[in-house]
């Protein structure tokens, strides 16, 4: 999808019917280019990957297609996309993904034998920003149980469910355990900095 909206960006594109093609000979046009760097860099962005990536390395001294299939699943991408990525940034040798297609590795078996969770999908009435928003101004006090029962199209038990799962974050660290964060929405970054 991000692929095709970054065809939309381009104006030259817009309104230009297009071919996709299931393999090209030759180097690909310049506006296949920028839309496939735009959906990885959108997905994946580069000083986020190499954190992560860095941080494997440092806490056990390698990267293994163990830790690419975590880093995969923590960005919710396909196992060809984290790789062509990490390939991209130059953290791991070229043709990585040449090899992993070649040797027919399942990235889903890998993930079940892993235990990683299912990635979730979301079926809610209400975009997760707008959900954020309500929760934070119910948090201020700007809105009664009522009013968010009402904003998030729930009844009022629900809506404070909502409100106690959205200020737990569920993360998974680079050693694949999760821990729950609670989020302190009123809580300001600035510091003594302003």
């Amino acid at each position: 999808m991000l692929h095709e909206y970054g065809h939309f960006l381009l104006s030259t594109d817009r309104y230009r019917p297009g071919i996709d093609y299931l393999s090209m000979t030759g180097r690909k046009p310049a506006n296949e280019r920028f839309a496939e760097a735009f959906a990885l860099c959108f997905l994946m962005p580069a000083m986020s990957v190499r954190q992560r990536f860095h941080a494997t390395v440092a806490s056990s001294g390698d990267f293994q297609v163990v830790d690419l299939c975590r880093l995969k699943h923590h960005y919710f991408v396909s196992l060809e996309a984290m790789t062509l990525r990490l390939e991209q940034l130059g953290l791991i040798q070229k043709g990585m993904w040449d090899n992993l297609s070649e040797a027919k590795f399942a990235p889903r078996k890998a993930e079940a034998m892993l235990g990683l969770p299912s990635q979730p999908t979301d079926d809610s009435i209400v975009p997760e920003r707008y959900k954020y928003l309500a929760v934070h101004a119910y948090e201020r006090g700007d809105l009664g149980d009522t009013d968010l029962a009402h904003y998030l199209r729930c009844d009022i038990a629900t809506a404070r469910e909502i409100v106690a799962q959205t200020l737990i974050s569920h993360e998974i660290e680079p050693s694949g355990e999760e821990r729950s964060v609670r989020m302190d929405f009123p809580m300001s970054l600035l510091g003594d900095t302003r």
